[in-house]
């Protein structure tokens, strides 16, 4: 009776899953678990089982980790995991098992671990020709991302320049500067796969825009009004700091230009709209229009 106590309790909740993993080869699965549950050691059993039962050689094996150091520790695993079957713990006597075993040892720097990148760097370099790839190309180390993105925008804008390309006029036009859309330029790295569409929308008039400013310090001098004077222990919230830079932005230069206001802080609008809840319907419906023009105005440029 004790001893069917004592199983009771070591058995988990989520064997027959674990068996699953190990023993149905022939299906894909999805496993959800939480960290510590043992992914890692259910995934070396059924790279095992893969092997030991003939499914497929090491060679033809691919683990995908997100990072090297899980990496670096899964290869580890499998290979201490190999080296311990073929020495004979909890293997029967079948020999074709264990010939397999050895063979899968012998080869085991055939085996594929590692991350997303290193797994698409490896087949790019496999088929180098195919898409048209110098076959010497290198990865870009992730720290070094940031830099290589700054060099090839501040060329890129040398070349602009260089050139007299009309598009910096029709920046100065609506006067934007190109360091306002370089973080967008660093959104459309990031997201290569993410299409940004943008609206054709009418230019708002010199003279809407000189009202529209008189309004927004209407606004700016009441948000003033109502955030306290010393940061709150949580600090600012995204709204209080884009009513301080523009109180300071209009002490310091009166927002000579009509639409200052506006281009030195991107996206400001649209916090004005949501959260200022005494803006009229009027006002409300000048500013959606500027924020729509701001964003195309974005689109366009890049």
């Amino acid at each position: 009776m004790t001893d069917s106590r004592e199983k009771k309790v070591t058995e988990l909740a989520d064997s027959s899953a674990r068996s699953q993993i190990k023993e149905d080869l022939e299906t894909n699965l999805l496993v959800e678990a939480g960290a510590g549950s043992g992914k890692t050691t259910a995934l070396i059993e059924r790279m095992v089982a893969l092997v030991s039962e003939g499914r497929a050689l090491v060679n033809e094996i691919a683990a995908v980790t997100f990072t090297r150091k899980a990496a670096t520790e899964l290869r580890e695993r499998f290979q201490k995991r190999l080296e311990r079957l073929t020495c004979g713990e909890g293997l029967d006597s079948d020999e074709i098992v264990r010939e397999r075993l050895v063979l899968a040892l012998d080869d085991i720097d055939q085996v594929f671990i590692g991350t997303i990148h290193s797994f698409c760097a490896r087949l790019l370099r496999e088929h180098p020709l195919e898409v048209g790839l110098d076959p010497t190309f290198e990865q870009i180390p992730a720290d070094e991302r940031g830099r290589f993105e700054s060099d090839f925008w501040d060329q890129y804008l040398e070349r602009l320049v260089r050139e007299d390309d009309p598009i910096l006029s029709e920046m100065s036009n609506v006067n934007l500067n190109p360091s306002h859309i370089r973080d967008l330029f660093r959104e459309v790295v990031k997201h290569p796969d993410v299409v940004f569409p943008h609206d054709t929308i009418e230019t708002i008039s010199v003279a809407e825009m000189a009202d529209l400013r008189d309004e927004l310090e209407d606004i700016v001098e009441t948000g003033w009004e109502l955030i306290y004077e010393k940061e709150p222990k949580m600090g600012w919230d995204s709204l209080q700091k884009v009513i301080r830079q523009l109180h300071y932005t209009h002490e310091i230069s009166g927002w000579d230009e009509p639409s200052t206001c506006w281009t030195r802080s991107p996206g400001f609008v649209h916090h004005l709209i949501s959260r200022l809840s005494k803006i009229d319907g009027r006002t409300k419906s000048v500013l959606r229009t500027l924020e729509i023009e701001s964003k195309s105005s974005l689109m366009k440029t890049n």
